[in-house]
């Protein structure tokens, strides 16, 4: 019973701090172990960056700096399965924290490195659509890769969950598309997330992807229809209805970056987003001086800066912007989600 109550009274503190009293109390870490990886996607800058990666010892310095607030993190790059120390990393937070782990990956060295990482709660892994779709955007022979992970652990026994996640790059998607990646979900049982982008601006690679107001509405009816029929679609139902708003207006939600979600860059500095991982006024919790919570506070202070930014990209910012509106059904949804009750079949 406690270890469901104990999250579920952390996360509604956090919810409280963020939501009323104006204090940063992320819910959710979004931390980049490694800029290094194995794809050259499109839409992606992460791997040209040059960073000074951490070491496992100040890796595990940052977990034990901020899982006494945190619920979830995603631990993600680049690829993060090219670190040697990835098990390493995914057991210390599950031996030592409560916080839910998510792995991203590609799903390339996922059987070479399965054992290392099956402590996880969650794997989370992108198909851009059909395999001549994602191919294109990724590199020659990813797909099947993706599909030989996905028969590996039907068959691995493990009691990790996985998400599947389209992220849709251009106008050219179809409803086919987003079929393909839910019958993927319904054979093997594994949720569909959809990042519909509406800017790319903050990736760095702007001129290659233009996908500005790049879905279709009708596309989100298609999601909405479906998940009302049950399938395993992990977008909250009032997340998609919103985001037929957003389509025409990024601002019509409040920012809570640095508030319910934030952003460890490989160097270990405490940033706003994904979208937003450079500021020379950011906080690096490598430095023993510097704790979780002033690395928040000094978040606080950039974020006015950022009001009008329009680089909401992927579902969890947007996700959690619309979690403050504290919708019954919404948090109902993202619970079961999550496991704090029962996953829909």
């Amino acid at each position: 019973m406690m270890a469901i109550l104990y999250p579920a009274l952390k996360m509604l503190r956090n919810y409280v701090r963020a939501r009323y009293f104006f204090k940063p109390a992320p819910l959710w870490l979004d931390f980049r172990v490694t800029n290094k990886c194995n794809h050259h996607c499109a839409y992606c800058s992460i791997p040209s960056h040059t960073a000074d990666e951490m070491t496992t010892g100040e890796v595990k310095t940052v977990i034990d700096k901020t899982k006494h607030i945190a619920n979830w993190v995603l631990i993600t790059g680049g690829e993060c399965l090219l670190r040697r120390d990835i098990g390493e990393i995914v057991d210390y937070i599950k031996t030592t924290t409560d916080m839910q782990v998510t792995v991203n990956t590609n799903m390339f060295l996922l059987q070479e490195t399965f054992e290392k990482i099956r402590g996880a709660d969650f794997l989370f892994f992108s198909i851009d659509g059909r395999e001549e779709t994602h191919d294109a955007y990724r590199c020659k022979g990813s797909y099947s890769k993706v599909i030989e992970g996905l028969e590996f652990l039907k068959h691995s026994r493990s009691t990790m969950r996985g998400l599947l996640s389209l992220t849709v790059l251009h106008k050219g998607t179809q409803k086919s598309d987003l079929e393909h990646v839910l019958q993927l979900s319904d054979q093997y049982s594994f949720g569909a997330n959809f990042q519909l982008i509406r800017h790319y601006s903050a990736s760095g690679r702007s001129q290659e992807i233009d996908s500005h107001n790049a879905y279709g509405l009708d596309l989100l009816d298609y999601l909405l229809e479906q998940k009302s029929r049950g399938r395993f679609i992990t977008n909250t139902t009032k997340n998609l209805k919103i985001l037929k708003d957003i389509a025409c207006d990024i601002n019509i939600i409040p920012c809570y970056s640095g508030r319910l979600f934030c952003y460890i860059t490989s160097e270990g500095k405490v940033a706003l987003c994904f979208s937003r991982p450079d500021h020379d006024r950011y906080l690096n919790l490598r430095d023993k001086r510097v704790t979780f919570e002033m690395a928040l506070q000094r978040l606080t202070e950039i974020r006015p800066e950022r009001q009008r930014c329009p680089g909401c990209t992927c579902t969890t910012p947007i996700e959690l912007a619309t979690f403050s509106f504290f919708d019954f059904q919404m948090i109902s949804e993202t619970l079961r989600t999550f496991g704090w009750g029962t996953q829909p079949k």
